[in-house]
């Protein structure tokens, strides 16, 4: 019997971006290349009115498969959206990407093959075979200082050669849990803290340019950091208890 999986974009001030994702992902599926029965959940951060007709306009094309547009609550940041998602979902299976294409969606079959193995969480990894990609000096330090602040606070993140990733697969029950605070980012991050017993499998993939747009990351870099340092403080809390 097919898989079902849910798959959990959150979108802010991604308009373009989203209307390639779908496209890609649609591609996908209608090939085969896709492991099982998906449906699309879109977390439209902003209320943008582009995004919402072009969800809509790719719900309708879509054959087989679902897309649907959810609103994220008043809490800020990208965990809060990413769990707004969650709560919605209607698979046990949840596949976790960024909308930017950084993320390629021919990976995900990969990241469900992993969960077919048996373990609960597989994690598409940057760190694993293609240290030559190609990013922007002042993101790639931005990366190195943050995982190893990410190593420092947060022990069980050190089983995982990218701890910070945001392309993962999981099983819905290690997050139903997760509590919706406002201005966390790291949500791969929030969940090794939170589930001690959880087993995991990383994959490497090609961490691709973003297609349009810029990093929010490094437009906003000195709140990042100031959230950042208390969103850690967070996690090693949460991992403390656990």
């Amino acid at each position: 019997m097919a898989k079902r999986f849910s798959i959990i974009l959150a979108a802010l001030d991604e308009d373009r971006n989203v209307k390639v994702m779908l496209e890609k992902i649609g591609g996908l599926f209608q090939k085969g290349r896709l492991p099982g029965l998906c449906e699309i959940l879109v977390i439209n951060g902003n209320k943008s009115e582009k995004t919402m007709r072009i969800v809509d306009a790719a719900s309708r094309k879509s054959k087989g498969y679902k897309i649907r547009l959810l609103f994220q609550k008043v809490s800020p940041g990208l965990v809060p959206a990413q769990l707004e998602g969650v709560k919605r979902a209607g698979s046990d299976i949840l596949v976790i990407m960024d909308c930017d294409l950084q993320h390629p969606p021919e990976d995900i079959s990969r990241l469900i093959a992993e969960k077919e193995r048996g373990y609960d969480l597989a994690v598409a990894s940057r760190r694993l075979g293609y240290e030559g990609d190609k990013r922007a000096f002042s993101r790639t330090v931005i990366s190195k200082v943050a995982r190893r602040l990410a190593y420092a606070y947060v022990k069980r993140s050190r089983k995982l050669a990218d701890p910070l990733s945001g392309f993962f697969a999981v099983d819905r029950k290690y997050l139903a849990g997760l509590e919706e605070r406002p201005n966390l980012y790291k949500l791969l991050l929030y969940l090794i803290a939170a589930n001690p017993g959880i087993t995991v499998s990383e994959i490497d993939f090609r961490f691709r340019q973003r297609l349009y747009g810029s990093s929010k990351i490094i437009s906003a870099s000195l709140r990042f950091i100031r959230n950042y340092m208390s969103e850690l403080r967070y996690y090693r809390e949460i991992e403390r208890r656990g």
